[in-house]
């Protein structure tokens, strides 16, 4: 019985990570494209802008949908506030610096796939880290 809760939790996990992470995706990526400027700093001020607009709608969508606990929802944003800061900042700076290092590295010519694929790689390993951090310590 307790693995289904999981294994559902989880799967509502995932949907609103993805919806997410189409939301900071798509937005990231439009300032991208308008930007034109150095892709170091466009991605990071991209990122800077995408991530607090899909925070908040993570938030309120993992709240009331994926882990079901609306109790004490202050002091549950506060926490998930702070894993969201611990994330911007982590994610901003390895997003930074994987296009320095492949732009530098000349891997891969097309900077506009260097930043989309950075942004994806980052956030894709971000996500079990946080599962993880909303299940035991933000909702439990």
């Amino acid at each position: 019985m307790m693995k289904k809760l999981l294994e559902k939790e989880f799967l509502r996990f995932l949907i609103i990570g993805s919806s997410t992470f189409v939301i900071d995706f798509s937005i990231n990526n439009l300032i991208v494209l308008i930007l034109q400027t150095d892709p170091t700093h466009e991605s990071v001020i991209a990122n800077m802008i995408s991530v607090p607009i899909a925070f908040i709608y993570n938030f309120t969508f993992s709240s009331k949908w994926t882990f079901k606990n609306t109790i004490d929802r202050k002091k549950k944003f506060l926490k998930f506030l702070g894993v969201g800061i611990f994330n911007y900042i982590v994610s901003t700076f390895l997003i930074g610096l994987l296009v320095e290092y492949l732009t530098n590295s000349n891997l891969v010519h097309s900077h506009t796939t260097i930043q989309a694929g950075s942004k994806f790689l980052i956030m894709s390993l971000m996500t079990f880290w946080s599962y993880i951090i909303y299940k035991f310590w933000v909702f439990k």
